[in-house]
């Protein structure tokens, strides 16, 4: 996995992406997918700036781990007639394939959601852990759902120890498999207005 450093190279500098924007003229939408790690394709041109503005080696601006992530998500039950919208059953398999590729070692993870608990124990799927954490609605709008979900503590260890308590890969991992479920979820048409794995420690 490669990642933009521009985030903690902000930080070490008291910058704010407001600052950047100013002083270089790259746009906020650019730099803030950069921060965000949200861009997979920057100019050269856009690196080169930002490494002069900041004063830096352009491998300080790049961080590595040498981990590639899969995951495959595959929804088995999706319903949402004669349920509340904001309530539909969701069985759905995750699977995150981790691979070391300096060691050519591949760690795999099953994860189960299913957001239904007499379900779920009709269902149960052995050596699976159900990561559903609940749906959340807002008090003040009647339509804002939130779906929580919760790791389990092997994965979250797992996750800490391959990127050396590293924050940004962390965060990284947790965004790719919530974009995941989402891409699942819309495709089944069945959408929240938030999907959050609220247990890796921000």
């Amino acid at each position: 996995m490669i990642r933009y450093n521009l985030n903690k190279l902000l930080g070490e500098r008291n910058l704010k992406i407001s600052k950047v924007f100013v002083d270089t003229g790259i746009s906020r939408s650019t730099l803030t997918k950069i921060v965000n790690n949200q861009s997979s394709m920057v100019q050269t041109e856009t690196i080169d700036k930002l490494c002069q503005y900041l004063k830096v080696d352009v491998k300080d601006f790049f961080e590595y781990i040498p981990l590639d992530v899969k995951i495959n998500v595959v929804p088995n039950v999706i319903e949402t007639s004669g349920r509340d919208k904001n309530n539909p059953l969701l069985d759905i398999d995750i699977f995150v394939d981790f691979r070391d590729t300096l060691n050519d070692r591949v760690d795999k993870f099953e994860l189960w959601l299913c957001s239904d608990k007499i379900y779920a124990n009709i269902f149960k799927k052995s050596n699976t852990n159900n990561i559903f954490d609940g749906i959340e609605q807002s008090p003040f709008d009647k339509d804002y759902a939130l779906l929580n979900l919760y790791l389990p503590d092997e994965l979250i260890e797992y996750i800490s120890k391959v990127t050396n308590n590293n924050y940004g890969f962390t965060l990284d991992i947790r965004l790719m498999i919530e974009e995941h479920i989402e891409k699942c979820l819309n495709k089944n048409h069945v959408t929240f207005d938030n999907v959050l794995i609220d247990n890796l420690g921000f």
